[in-house]
């Protein structure tokens, strides 16, 4: 009897061979391979929702605010891109429509439209990061301030001479910027400076003012309202414009190099809180998102986008598509 319990004991497998586990292995390997650009794309497509969702919210936004305001825009305000002459504040207002009280006033876009969707001002929550409460929004946040697919700050700037300075942290651009005292900024990052921290995803088409001698323009002057650009995604990471389509694009026409664009990116001012076609977000499948005058919300390419770019003087508006300078033409 004892010989026979020995016997069956043995024969008994206790553990998988060596083939067996290779080929599981392998089976995981290709599921893995199988179910992994499924998964990718899931999450791609699931963030460029949830960007057009908060485009959708600073739309509202806009509409409410005019409405409030017998029609009028808010400013777009200067890019804090130097700090004397395009300062953010009283001492950097080079045109009658740059002219704000500082990075407090409450008709800077920024400030002005955050209340009408239920959100704090950007001058409070550069306020409230200041004195240690809810950090200022930066990528990976969930905000309405941030595109779920934008990554760190990233500049080309190496001697960080312009806007284009990234914080000590790595994790906000530096903006020239005063508030209307003309001396106080709520977050000097380095001592003797007047820089504020800032990151944003979305902001106001800089040629609503920018290129316009009227005036500040009312809402219902932006027509036709499903084709003039209200705010554009950004850009935030100048190495989003190493990928091929914008290479290639860059290549064949001369033109584009007046656009900043090099084989390492972008290499002007990718900080400032208002942008145009020249700082147009890649960050979705090398596009990004767009917000009209009506309140739709649109996906471009960044090739779209970009017009007629053969040509080194062209304007920048495409009429029946995407209106950027509702006075136009507009060449650059």
């Amino acid at each position: 009897m004892a010989s026979n319990h020995s016997t069956v004991c043995r024969g008994r497998r206790t553990a998988f061979t060596l083939v067996e586990l290779l080929v599981v292995i392998g089976i995981i390997a290709v599921l893995i391979g199988i179910l992994l650009p499924a998964l990718t794309k899931a999450r791609k497509e699931a963030q460029l929702v949830a960007c057009a969702s908060n485009m959708r919210q600073w739309g509202l936004g806009f509409i409410n605010y005019c409405d409030s305001n017998n029609g009028t825009l808010p400013l777009d305000g200067p890019t804090g891109q130097d700090a004397t002459t395009d300062l953010i504040g009283p001492a950097g207002s080079p045109t009658a429509t740059d002219n704000v009280l500082g990075v407090n006033d409450p008709q800077l876009w920024y400030n002005a439209i955050p209340q009408y969707i239920n959100n704090k001002s950007y001058y409070q929550l550069l306020i409230d990061d200041k004195n240690g409460g809810t950090p200022l929004p930066c990528a990976g946040n969930n905000s309405i301030w941030v595109c779920p697919a934008d990554g760190p700050p990233q500049s080309l700037d190496i001697n960080y001479t312009s806007a284009d300075a990234i914080s000590p942290d790595g994790r906000y651009y530096l903006l020239f910027a005063i508030d209307s005292t003309g001396v106080f900024c709520p977050n000097i990052a380095r001592p003797g400076t007047r820089y504020m921290k800032c990151y944003m995803s979305y902001v106001m088409n800089s040629q609503i003012f920018g290129s316009s001698t009227h005036g500040a323009p009312k809402f219902v002057q932006l027509r036709p309202s499903s084709q003039v650009v209200l705010m554009t995604e950004r850009i935030n990471q100048a190495g989003a414009y190493t990928q091929l389509p914008i290479q290639e694009l860059a290549r064949e026409y001369p033109s584009m190099t007046g656009k900043h664009i090099t084989a390492a990116g972008y290499n002007n001012n990718v900080a400032q809180p208002k942008a145009d076609l020249k700082r147009f977000a890649a960050d979705h499948n090398v596009g990004g998102n767009i917000l009209f005058a009506d309140g739709h919300v649109e996906w471009f390419s960044w090739v779209q986008v970009q017009g007629n770019a053969s040509n080194s003087d062209y304007d920048i508006n495409q009429y029946n598509e995407i209106i950027w300078d509702p006075y136009g033409p507009d060449y650059y």
